[in-house]
């Protein structure tokens, strides 16, 4: 058994080609078969965060061709989702405090002024 170079990914000795990231193996010299084209684009990894749609469907659109493109958009759109979660149920409570503060603002307002001794 050996290991690729590139992944680490252990395969058979006549295996060439990697079956996990697709390196080929050249009787000692290991040729990347994504290495030119696996480049990020900024301006998806930036649509990917504010869309995590988006991400999502790039992540399985280039998972083939382009691995490593295809983690990073999928790992901004888990971000970006895990981000907006956490800003919607903070969000949540200081509303929900808010509407209590009024409500309790409210009551006390009515209370005050409503004559109780029943003239």
């Amino acid at each position: 058994m050996k290991s690729c170079e590139v992944c680490g990914f252990q395969m058979f000795d006549r295996e060439s080609v990697c079956p996990n990231c697709g390196t080929v193996d050249e009787g000692g010299r290991t040729k990347s078969k994504t290495s030119g084209n696996d480049s990020v684009k900024f301006y998806m990894a930036a649509l990917a965060f504010f869309i995590p749609l988006i991400g999502l469907i790039a992540f399985f659109v280039k998972k083939n061709k382009q691995p490593n493109a295809a983690r990073v958009y999928l790992s901004v759109a888990v971000i970006s989702w895990l981000l907006g979660l956490v800003f919607s149920i903070v969000a949540f409570d200081r509303l929900q405090k808010i509407a209590e503060s009024n409500y309790y603002r409210v009551q006390y307002e009515y209370n005050r002024n409503y004559d109780f001794s029943g003239k």
